[in-house]
């Protein structure tokens, strides 16, 4: 059911048929910008956490990255703050899964981000979708 509901959140059919049909590197790519569009915080931890870090072109990447996040989210949102020490957990090692499936991270223990290229296929969907802020989470600035 997520799945499915990521797609809708594509809003694009081009993506779509690129998810089914498209190498495993580049769909891996267009499911986190799925998911980026489909739940804003995975949104607003790769624009600005990883977006802003290949910015910088500063590839170190820590735990203190997401605990920092974290901290800020649950400073401006009271709903967030309410959230459990478990949930929150959890959330880390979801947002951390991602980085690794679309190797952005190595390993849970890597504490540098690799430089990868966004998928033209990508790239073409966000521009489609008139979503050129969620370029920075694929390292793409032009």
């Amino acid at each position: 059911r997520a799945c499915y509901r990521r797609l809708i959140a594509l809003d694009n059919e081009q993506l779509v048929y690129e998810v089914a049909n498209a190498p495993v590197g580049v769909a891996k790519q267009i499911n986190l910008y799925a998911m980026m569009r489909y739940n804003r915080l995975v949104f607003e931890f790769m624009v600005h956490v990883i977006g802003e870090k290949y910015r910088q072109q500063d590839f170190s990447y820590t735990r203190k990255d997401i605990n920092m996040f974290f901290s800020r989210l649950q400073e401006q949102n009271d709903h967030v703050a309410a959230w459990s020490q478990t949930t929150i957990k959890n959330l880390k090692q979801v947002l951390t899964r991602c980085l690794i499936e679309t190797e952005m991270l190595d390993s849970v223990k890597d504490t540098t981000l690799n430089p990868i290229l966004i998928s033209e296929e990508l790239e073409s969907g966000i521009r489609a979708n008139n979503d050129p802020t969620a370029l920075a989470a694929f390292n793409c600035f032009r």
